[in-house]
């Protein structure tokens, strides 16, 4: 199953599946810094851009190790919200708890296992990269929405305050990358259609899954 619960965003790179390979450097030097994937809406393993950025520095040299983790935040659950409803109801909580549950065992078969905590994530970053080398990284996924981008305003500034920071992978959320519909229609918002069905005609004729 897959979760659905949402700085200057880096482009990722292309998408590709994450195989046992990818994540067999688990350790190296300890001088090395420490690479964290902060898992969120992207519950999927085989084609995590974040977990396949994370795998990438680890076999380029720049990380001594990859270490997923999830929280469930309370600022997420047990909140109502101004219309009156929970912010997550008890079937989307169990879903959560089927994917993470799921995601965990899918990363412990490539060799890595998934930290999960009850607390907000700002919190696992900094008690993660404490007492570590310096430079740390926390790979996630940019998320649009303003709720999410706050989150990663904080995660980041409690990156920064251990040492390390935090790289978000662009693109790693929807179905095409965004740089791939630049180059179909234009980066420039005067290209793009007026109407949605001659963006997506446009799009549909050259367009490639990563």
């Amino acid at each position: 199953p897959t979760a659905d619960p949402r700085h200057a965003t880096q482009p990722s790179p292309p998408r590709r599946r994450v195989s046992s390979a990818a994540t067999t450097a688990m350790t190296s030097s300890t001088a090395k810094p420490r690479a964290l994937v902060w898992l969120r809406n992207d519950l999927r393993t085989h084609d995590n851009a974040a977990l396949a950025a994370a795998a990438a520095a680890v076999a380029a040299g720049d990380a001594a190790s990859v270490t997923p983790f999830y929280c469930f935040d309370p600022r997420f659950h047990g909140v109502v919200t101004h219309y009156g409803v929970p912010k997550c109801g008890a079937h989307r909580a169990q879903f959560l708890v089927e994917s993470v549950a799921d995601a965990r065992a899918r990363l412990t078969a490539l060799g890595s296992g998934l930290a999960v905590s009850v607390g907000p994530p700002e919190a696992a970053v900094a008690t993660m990269l404490a007492g570590g080398p310096p430079g740390g990284i926390v790979f996630a996924a940019a998320e649009p929405c303003p709720e999410e981008r706050g989150a990663e305003r904080v995660v980041a500034a409690a990156a920064a305050a251990a040492g390390g920071r935090l790289h978000l992978v662009a693109g790693a959320d929807t179905l095409l990358h965004p740089a791939d519909i630049a180059a179909v229609i234009g980066p420039a918002a005067s290209r793009l259609p007026d109407q949605f069905t001659a963006f997506r005609t446009a799009v549909e004729a050259n367009w490639k899954v990563r």
